[in-house]
């Protein structure tokens, strides 16, 4: 099954997506995030679809 971008879909108003995040990030002996990049791109991400009025 070929995935798409959401961003090559037209029309997202109303339409319910499945969205899936790896947030597999790197922590420090503390148990701090040391690189947020998964994190940032996941929520932007995010907010394209809410933006869109897409069901998340």
């Amino acid at each position: 099954m070929k995935l798409r971008s959401v961003k090559e879909i037209k029309n997202l108003k109303g339409k319910r997506v499945l969205l899936r995040a790896d947030f597999n990030v790197p922590l420090d002996s503390r148990g701090r995030i040391t690189d947020d990049f998964k994190i940032k791109a996941g929520l932007a991400t995010i907010n394209y679809l809410l933006k869109k009025k897409a069901s998340v």
